[in-house]
């Protein structure tokens, strides 16, 4: 049962080190059983010749076997205790590991690696807030590839598909670290721009990436030439 849960949770190698970390607590309460019964038995023996050794034999049986036992008792709890931490720090590690990849898929386009609409309305509502307070300019270019229904219908998908991740890479490569470029869709994507001097900059960067993307296409073994607006 712990070895198909380790599996399923964290998929793997992951699982087999989880079940080694249950047999190890498993060894280590079989040992501290073993020890505990050695320990009862030496008390009993010493308890009987305590008994006539009077008040000496008390405290002699007291130092010489109950407190070894208590020093057993502790280590084993000790140990017990920091596997349970490492396990849980694991545990925890993983699951929000998954959170994150959860989070990515949701917010990016698949095929581009680009923010995907989602992210792209989150991203600008962020934008009009802080144009709003602190007086600044930003801008939204929308962008349409044109003929890549015909190059996708007559070339077929993966020729279309190779298409879209090309022009990705050629817009983020164009636009600032802090300019957002996303994919909204089929040959559609957007970008949201910020620090915006004047409208003049903002007509030079369209023509610009108008202009990168108007460059020939090398995909696989086919040169494809397209225009956009």
């Amino acid at each position: 049962g712990l070895a198909y849960w380790g599996g399923i949770h964290s998929g793997g190698q992951k699982g087999l080190a989880d079940l080694s970390l249950f047999s190890g607590i498993g060894l280590m309460g079989g040992a501290m059983l073993r020890d505990f019964a050695i320990v009862a038995t030496a008390f009993e023996v010493q308890a009987s010749e305590a008994r006539k050794a009077g008040l000496i034999g008390v405290v002699a049986l007291v130092l010489g076997t109950v407190l070894p036992f208590i020093v057993v008792a502790l280590a084993g709890f000790i140990a017990l205790t920091g596997f349970a931490l490492r396990y849980i720090r694991r545990t925890a590690a993983t699951i929000a590991e998954g959170e994150l990849r959860l989070r990515h898929l949701a917010l990016h386009d698949p095929l581009s690696g680009l923010p995907n609409r989602t992210y792209f309305g989150e991203r600008l509502a962020s934008v009009i807030a802080e144009v709003g307070r602190d007086d600044t300019l930003a801008a939204v270019l929308a962008i349409d590839l044109d003929h890549f229904k015909d190059i996708n219908d007559t070339l077929g998908h993966h020729v279309g598909d190779g298409l879209i991740r090309a022009v990705a890479q050629r817009l983020v490569r164009a636009l600032r670290d802090d300019d957002l470029v996303a994919r909204l869709g089929g040959d559609e994507f957007a970008v949201i721009t910020t620090d915006v001097q004047d409208l003049a900059a903002l007509e030079d960067l369209a023509e610009r990436l108008i202009e990168k993307l108007r460059a020939p296409y090398a995909i696989t073994g086919h040169t494809l030439v397209i225009g956009a607006s």
